[in-house]
């Protein structure tokens, strides 16, 4: 009789799983484009405070980013829902995140805050790559095995 053979994990990501990679990286360059274009223009045209444009912006992309990445990225049929709250759930982590990165810079001041946000750009995408593909976007869509990382 046929027996099945289990294959190791793989040490190099397949193509598709780098091409899901590059997906994820594209919505974030533009999601990063439109909050900088969103928050200058609040902040220079119409007067708006710059934490307050930033916090804005940064709410209002929120649902175009779950929508592109939920089509385009991960192919997600899960439950629509379910889903939202826990994208909104790495979120606010990555906020915790990049909180306390800039505080500890703050206060202890002995290392310049260029270099928080150079920790707070690779680890918040780093984080929210894995959640979103082991927690949030975990919904199987047609012809997809939710197990591969492809």
């Amino acid at each position: 009789m046929g027996q099945s053979v289990t294959r190791p994990p793989r040490a190099i990501p397949s193509s598709k799983a780098m091409w899901r990679l590059s997906r994820f990286f594209g919505i974030g360059a533009v999601a990063t484009l439109g909050y900088f274009v969103l928050t200058n223009v609040a902040v220079s045209l119409y007067g708006v405070g710059p934490k307050t444009a930033s916090v804005g912006v940064y709410l209002l992309l929120m649902p175009l980013s779950f929508i592109a990445h939920r089509w385009w990225t991960f192919a997600s049929s899960g439950h629509v829902v379910r889903e939202w709250v826990r994208f909104c759930g790495v979120h606010a982590v990555n906020l915790m995140i990049a909180y306390e990165v800039s505080s500890i810079v703050a206060v202890r001041d002995a290392l310049p805050p260029w270099l928080a946000f150079l920790i707070i750009s690779l680890v918040v995408p780093a984080v929210s790559f894995i959640a979103f593909q082991l927690w949030v976007f975990t919904g199987v869509s047609k012809g997809v095995d939710p197990r591969r990382v492809s």
